[in-house]
């Protein structure tokens, strides 16, 4: 009988330690839950700017369009064909661009998120890109933002989206641009057919200058 006590009296006492320990810790398990949740919530912000290098190209190429950046990042991927992996390196492609996606953390730094290489398809055709994989540089950067699996250390179809991008940037940095910087392509056209206009005017101007000081067009001789 005193040993049903002791045992009744230890379950007791167990279980009010349990209770104890549930109420404490409770709310620290709870934070700790939603420091989890909120970590990856704050990491996927959108992409402060994308810089390309690559053949062709005087410096680095800077993009900070808002309507480019909203339109692919890392955790979406939509740079990305689908069809999933290419089954090896594809034959027509021509040198590799390196296409950079920075955030700035919350010190106002920008740093280097996520990586890829991006490759023309030398046909013409759609383009390339390959993901780094495991042992490979970029590889523990793209990894540490986001992890895709065999997607990673493979061979990928871009999207057309993305090769037009790449098109625009090769032909901007060929006529002296280095970034997007909120210009879209046909504001770009805007500014050279201002500049053209400009100039007719000029030229105009000065033939009908000449033209009200010597009426007659004959080539007057010092005297």
């Amino acid at each position: 009988m005193v040993s049903n006590r002791v045992y009744l009296l230890k379950k007791l006492l167990c279980k009010e330690i349990v209770m104890k320990l549930k109420s404490r810790c409770f709310p620290f398990l709870l934070s700790l839950a939603l420091l989890i949740l909120a970590v990856p919530a704050m990491a996927k912000g959108p992409i402060d700017k994308i810089v390309i290098e690559g053949p062709g190209l005087a410096s680095p190429f800077e993009i900070t369009d808002s309507e480019i950046l909203s339109r692919f990042d890392p955790w979406g991927g939509q740079f990305i064909g689908t069809g999933g992996p290419l089954a090896g390196p594809p034959p027509y492609v021509k040198e590799p661009y390196l296409v950079k996606f920075y955030l700035e953390n919350q010190q106002g730094d920008l740093t280097l998120r996520y990586m890829f290489y991006y490759y023309f398809n030398s046909t013409g055709s759609t383009g390339f890109i390959y993901l780094p994989g495991p042992g490979e540089p970029y590889y523990p950067i793209n990894t540490g933002t986001i992890i895709r699996g065999t997607s990673d250390g493979q061979w990928h179809k871009a999207i057309p989206g993305w090769d037009d991008v790449m098109g625009e940037v090769v032909a901007k940095s060929r006529v002296g641009f280095s970034s997007f910087d909120g210009l879209n392509s046909v504001q770009v056209v805007g500014v050279f057919v201002g500049v053209g206009m400009l100039l007719i005017v000029v030229i105009a101007f000065r033939y009908w200058f000449q033209r009200r000081s010597n009426p007659t067009g004959q080539v007057l001789s010092e005297r």
